[in-house]
């Protein structure tokens, strides 16, 4: 081999090294629960088992269950409030760990839930932000194992063809948002089914869609994380229990 083809693989090598280096150190930096989500949120509210919180309603026959992915670089235990409270109504929710803090990375991870809990018949998957797209994914590759996909401040890649599927489809959005703008929201109902729902939550903005402080290029909120939170899991279960109006 000659010289100047080793020295180009050495340096390449080291570039990739360096890179997946400084990847992997930048996505340790997280975002994790903030002191709103410790008061609400009681430690024995959930489980954890093989990387994923479960919330299981108690005394009680699960009705369905929900998987939400979360958002880049943000910590699964910032999403126990939404958790908690949808068990409350008999709905079983599974919040995942990702590799790397990133749902892209770890699409399949509702499978594993899904066959942690097999007596659930009906399954709903959803994410938020970054969360929502790989959530998307899966729902457009595994139609006929679950009911319906949710985007919180997200919304599909078109080539998730969603269009194409029966699964019912709700997306929250919030004014206030500095990450997914209303517009993003609003081209993205070309790549949903038409009678997907569309709420907008006045005074919210992207970082209390789940509950870990704030986030950088976000916008103020106007209203206090857990009203937002309340309203997103009202949303939440009435779609969930009137089968998003079919």
């Amino acid at each position: 081999m000659k010289k100047w083809l080793k020295i180009f693989i050495a340096i390449l090598t080291s570039a990739v090294v360096l890179l997946a280096g400084g990847f992997f150190v930048w996505s340790q930096f997280t975002y994790k629960p903030s002191k709103d989500l410790t008061r609400l949120v009681p430690e024995d509210s959930y489980t954890e088992t093989d990387g994923i919180l479960y919330f299981d309603p108690s005394g009680t026959k699960t009705e369905a269950g929900v998987i939400l992915y979360p958002g880049a670089k943000v910590e699964p235990e910032a999403y126990a409030f939404i958790g908690q409270e949808l068990a409350k109504t008999g709905i079983t929710v599974a919040i995942p760990e990702m590799p790397f803090h990133f749902a892209i990375l770890g699409t399949g991870n509702a499978e594993k839930a899904q066959s942690s809990r097999p007596k659930i018949k009906k399954w709903y998957i959803g994410g938020h932000s970054l969360g929502g797209v790989a959530a998307a994914n899966y729902a457009a590759k595994h139609e006929k194992s679950v009911e319906g996909v949710f985007f919180l401040a997200s919304y599909p890649a078109e080539s998730a063809k969603l269009k194409q599927t029966n699964v019912d489809v709700l997306s929250i959005s919030a004014a206030n948002d500095g990450l997914t703008s209303l517009d993003d929201i609003e081209n993205s109902k070309k790549n949903v089914p038409d009678d997907a729902l569309f709420y907008e939550i006045k005074g919210g903005n992207h970082a209390q869609f789940g509950l870990y402080g704030k986030q950088k290029g976000d916008h103020s909120a106007e209203i206090p994380a857990e009203e937002q939170q309340k309203q997103i899991i009202q949303y939440i279960e009435n779609w969930i229990k009137r089968g998003s109006g079919k």
